[in-house]
């Protein structure tokens, strides 16, 4: 949030952060390098996140500037989007870790095609040989 600038006020941008405190319809998002206010307008009709400090929260609005500074106002419902910051991860070495990955569906859709190919060549060979036993038959007619 710290690239936030006057150029993009009355702008719709998307921020995500923590949620560092909650005062009415005012939610306070912190990405790291600094907090940005989200005010819930009651005109909207927006139903207040049922959100706890510390969960994450992203958020799409339109940026105004204020005399406390910017805030953000969310339009829709689906503007809002939380969930629970899960414990820090602890970091695993792959260097010299193997891994094997299947092709997920690949031999499914290789036997499709397959099939659609020999049902193709199939029908073809029995349409030629339709045509030629009718054509040798008629010769065959005339023939006698």
């Amino acid at each position: 949030m710290e690239d936030l600038t006057d150029d993009v006020i009355g702008g719709l941008i998307k921020v995500s952060g923590e949620l560092v405190d909650q005062k009415g319809n005012d939610y306070y998002l912190d990405d790291g390098t600094a907090e940005l206010r989200i005010y819930l307008k009651i005109s909207t009709g927006l139903a207040k996140p049922k959100i706890e400090e510390g969960y994450f929260m992203e958020t799409v609005g339109i940026l105004s500037l204020t005399k406390s500074g910017y805030r953000l106002l969310p339009r829709l419902a689906e503007d809002i989007k939380t969930g629970e910051i899960r414990g820090a991860t602890e970091e695993i070495d792959l260097t010299n870790e193997e891994i094997i990955m299947e092709a997920s569906g690949q031999d499914k859709k290789l036997l499709k095609y397959l099939v659609v190919i020999i049902s193709s060549l199939l029908a073809i060979v029995l349409a030629l040989i339709i045509k030629f036993k009718m054509k040798t038959g008629k010769n065959l007619r005339n023939f006698q």
